[in-house]
């Protein structure tokens, strides 16, 4: 469902989301498999398990109790209830977001076209010709070609620029398939599941089983680093804005930073992302990612 896009699919993909949600529910809630494997992480067999399948042994379990193996029915109840309208907003939230990206594009000319990479002005052209002007052409690009970043990074025109940054803060904010409400209703609907388990807050409930244990902690860490890297960030920043601004000739707009990065790593780095590309073909990359698979775990 994450990767095929097409309405026929999603159409059944919803019919049946809502009954998969409840198995999965089930499962969760089985007191069966639960108490197995309590009894089990006791067991001399236990003991002698990689510490790896140890740990897959209480990730489960850890899993369980926060799907409310535990609650008396009451709070299982509600907590299925919280589960089942979890799951059919995350489907809507999903469902938008991807009619959001399958309706967005955006119109650039020829010309606009200047300073892309000679494969993204390929792509460019396969698409719709939507009106020619004194014989320049205008092309409807979809969000779903991928263009996006590159028209952010290497297009000259800042019209174009500005037209892709602002077209990107459409999807899903805007019409009839705007997430936002959404959002809110899926963070208070984890909010409440972590109440209905006995925790503060969602957060605290998932920290619980990495090494920081709670929120407080992590967040300490977070603003540790932060304070830290901070200096170095804003005077990397002002670097950025100040060749920025002399490049361009004016101050910098929002949809200017991705151009102006470029340039600056191009100019004073030699880096470019292009002909880093020749090394990351697609044949390339599947090899080196079953290769892996391969000596990690032994198949084929």
């Amino acid at each position: 469902n994450s990767v095929i896009n097409t309405p026929e699919y999603r159409a059944v993909f919803e019919m049946f989301d809502e009954k998969l949600s409840e198995l999965y529910t089930e499962f969760s809630l089985d007191e069966r498999i639960y108490y197995k494997l309590c009894a089990y992480t006791n067991t001399k067999d236990f003991s002698l398990q990689l510490p790896l399948n140890r740990q897959t042994v209480f990730d489960t379990l850890t899993s369980m109790e926060e799907n409310g193996i535990n609650l008396n029915d009451e709070d299982k109840e509600k907590l299925y209830k919280n589960a089942t309208e979890r799951s059919t907003i995350c489907s809507e939230f999903n469902s938008n977001l991807m009619n959001a990206q399958l309706h967005s594009f955006i119109v650039l000319s020829e010309e606009q076209l200047n300073g892309l990479p000679e494969r993204a002005i390929q792509i460019a052209h396969t698409c719709e010709v939507v009106k020619e002007e004194n014989g320049v052409k205008f092309y409807k690009i979809p969000f779903s070609k991928g263009l996006n970043s590159d028209v952010m990074t290497y297009c000259v025109d800042e019209k174009a620029r500005q037209t892709c940054y602002e077209e990107n803060l459409k999807i899903g904010t805007v019409g009839e398939w705007d997430n936002r409400t959404i959002i809110k209703t899926i963070a208070d609907n984890y909010q409440e599941k972590a109440k209905i388990i006995g925790f503060k807050t969602y957060s605290d409930m998932k920290m619980r089983k990495y090494m920081a244990k709670n929120s407080e902690v992590a967040l300490k860490f977070i603003d540790s680093i932060a304070n830290k890297a901070f200096p170095f960030a804003k005077n990397e920043q002002q670097l950025i804005m100040e060749y920025g601004e002399k490049k361009l000739g004016r101050k910098l707009q929002v949809w200017d930073l991705g151009f102006v990065k470029n340039m600056y790593a191009t100019e004073l780095f030699q880096f470019e992302p292009e002909t880093v590309r020749q090394y990351f073909t697609v044949p390339h990359m599947m090899k080196g990612f079953f290769d892996i698979f391969e000596t990690l775990y032994k198949i084929k």
